[in-house]
């Protein structure tokens, strides 16, 4: 019997900067919990990564954002789902982030980026992001 081939879920995530820092957010701790993810979600049928990552942003963390140029992306299976993670950076939010479904918010230095323990999806952007600085 054939495998059934796995759909991908298609994911935003947002390079939030201010002040030579960037937003990344703990998960809650049930499933895959309890580790840093940068804010965003799951892309949304006839949305464009634009305004999936704006809507996330808005919904999660009360914000008004502007989406800038694309980073990079990363695919992880995690079990039974296979999930691309598209990262942007975020030019520009209006207001200040609010905790509404993680379990903490920090604004952090890229170097230390690789002090926190990260989502697998999220790793190849934290890499991506520690070697920009390192090319400055």
């Amino acid at each position: 019997m054939q495998k059934e081939k796995q759909d991908v879920i298609h994911v935003t995530a947002g390079i939030i900067r201010k002040d030579n820092q960037i937003l990344i957010a703990k998960r809650p701790k049930h499933g895959n919990g309890g580790k840093y993810e940068f804010p965003g979600g799951k892309l949304e049928p006839g949305e464009t990564m634009d305004i999936c990552l704006r809507r996330e942003l808005q919904e999660e963390f009360g914000v008004d954002s502007k989406v800038g140029s694309f980073i990079t992306k990363s695919s992880f299976n995690y079990g039974e789902k296979t999930y691309c993670l598209h990262a942007y950076y975020v030019d520009e939010i209006v207001g200040e982030p609010e905790l509404t479904v993680h379990d903490e918010i920090v604004w952090v230095s890229y170097k230390d980026l690789e002090n926190y323990e990260f989502m697998p999806a999220d790793i190849p952007i934290v890499d991506e992001l520690i070697n920009s600085i390192r090319h400055v």
